[in-house]
Formats: C-alpha cells, structure tokens, sequence
C-alpha cells in the first residue's frame, strides 16, 4: 500500500517487508520495515472506527493476504 507519508512524502507498506525495491519508482518513497499486523475484518474495522483513521492495511489472519 503506498501512501502519503515519511519524509519522502510517499511511504510503501507491504504485507512482507523487504529492504529493497526490486524495479525502479517513478517517485522516492520510504520503505516500512514492518510487517502489516495479522486480524481478521470484523477486528480490521473496529480498529478503523475506534481510531477515526483514513484506512487500515492489514494482512487476513486465515489468508495471510493484504
């Protein structure tokens, strides 16, 4: 998931954090190093409405998808 963030201004979160970009960008960005938390959706949108944020990325606790 990209986002406006991080002192590039765009910050990249992932499923599975990795220390590099395996291709070129168009734009810098900041790299998350950590791993998106594990829930399932009912949790996932109690987290959104608990803390009034814009989006929540998280990765399926059965699936392991993001």
């Amino acid at each position: 998931m990209l986002y406006r963030s991080g002192p590039t201004g765009y910050r990249l979160a992932r499923v599975h954090p990795h220390p590099h970009l395996s291709g070129l960008v168009a734009v810098p960005l900041t790299l998350s190093d950590l791993p998106a938390p594990r829930m399932n959706v009912a949790r996932a949108k109690q987290r959104l409405d608990l803390a009034g944020l814009p989006f929540v990325f998280f990765a399926d606790d059965t699936t392991g998808r993001g």
